[in-house]
């Protein structure tokens, strides 16, 4: 084994920041961002364990297709207006964004990344609203992401209530033609707020055959994405979980124990905004092997990993001290080579990947 440790700074001032080490798949995947940790403890809790079904189920899905569609379902509904004032959830939505750009081959050689947006609150707007799906691990990656943000900036400022019937039977319609014998699908729904539909509809979604039975069965893989809003979200929580996951601590959601060939779901939560970056790609702690550091031991047959810090704004550097003597201070942004290593970073606000 070789042993790695890993310090940090800002102005030449060690700092405090939550690391991972992901060292899983990364050498197969290439360079797949993992997600980080609020530094105040905030940070997203992951209901199916970290590694359950559905983290393996997404990783073999994205890992065995030639393409992989994948729709952002967001909530707009006015609850946002106290639960995310300042939009934190589109800097999330932008981190997801930039993961997928970086994924470019899998086990069958080169694979196609398209992302769509999609919205609700009492209606649901689909994916032409947004301006249809965009490559976005093309050639145009950066220019795709940016009309991606734009257009959910645009629109999806909150308003009304939060009908999950509708988004969630909109959603499997916009995904209906992406599907084939290579491709895998994925459904992103981010919410904060309790089903406002009404238990006629809470039937047909968790029903025996109902919405989220067909969305298993049709192998769309459902990443349930919640914000707490501070009032009822013990009880929210859990219905939406045991929509997402197939059940919770007292009922379960559509057929039980999920069938063998259906794809089961991830269901993630953050406790309030300062969780919400984190919360758009944490779903990949468990599927990439992430660990917390701030020591960790990396196998010498690993000729590549990657480390994730959720550090604080104007996070300049990282320090990697390796065997016999070897060091490496890397910027968290673009390429640093020395001593025969060399570090890739990218940055959002204090969210540092390097490989």
């Amino acid at each position: 084994m070789v042993r790695w440790t890993v310090s940090w700074g800002r102005n030449g001032r060690k700092v405090f920041a939550f690391v991972l080490l992901c060292t899983a798949l990364v050498t197969l995947w290439g360079a797949i961002p993992a997600a980080g940790m609020d530094s105040a403890g905030s940070h997203p809790t992951l209901a199916s364990g970290g590694n359950g079904p559905g983290e393996k189920a997404l990783s073999s899905c994205i890992q065995t297709s030639q393409t992989v569609s994948v729709v952002f379902l967001l909530d707009r509904s006015g609850s946002l207006n106290g639960t995310d004032p300042t939009g934190v959830r589109y800097d999330g939505i932008e981190l997801a964004l930039r993961r997928l750009a970086n994924i470019k081959k899998n086990t069958l050689g080169e694979v196609a990344i398209d992302a769509a947006l999609a919205s609700f609150d009492d209606v649901y707007d689909g994916v032409p609203t947004f301006g249809g799906w965009r490559r976005v691990n093309g050639e145009d990656s950066s220019k795709a992401i940016q009309e991606m943000l734009d257009e959910a900036r645009r629109g999806t400022s909150p308003r009304g209530g939060t009908l999950y019937e509708q988004a969630l039977t909109g959603a499997e319609r916009d995904l209906a033609d992406r599907k084939g014998s290579r491709s895998c699908r994925v459904l992103i729904w981010f919410t904060d707020g309790a089903m406002g539909d009404g238990p006629e509809a809470g039937a047909r979604l968790c029903g025996v055959g109902g919405t989220m039975d067909r969305l298993r069965q049709q192998g769309i893989i459902v990443v349930g994405l919640r914000l707490q809003d501070g009032k009822t979200s013990v009880v929210q929580s859990a219905a939406m979980e045991a929509m997402v996951v197939g059940q919770d601590a007292a009922t379960t959601c559509g057929t039980w124990p999920i069938p063998e060939a259906s794809r089961p779901g991830v269901f993630l939560e953050a406790r309030d905004k300062t969780g919400l970056r984190r919360l758009f790609v944490g779903v990949w702690d468990g599927a990439d092997g992430c660990s917390p550091l701030p020591t960790a031991t990396v196998d010498p047959g690993m000729h590549r990993f990657r480390v994730v810090l959720d550090g604080p704004p104007g996070l300049t550097s990282v320090r990697f001290d390796g065997p016999a003597g070897a060091a490496l201070v890397a910027s968290t942004s673009g390429g640093t080579t020395a001593g025969g290593y060399t570090a890739q970073a990218t940055s959002v606000d204090g969210f540092v990947t390097i490989d």
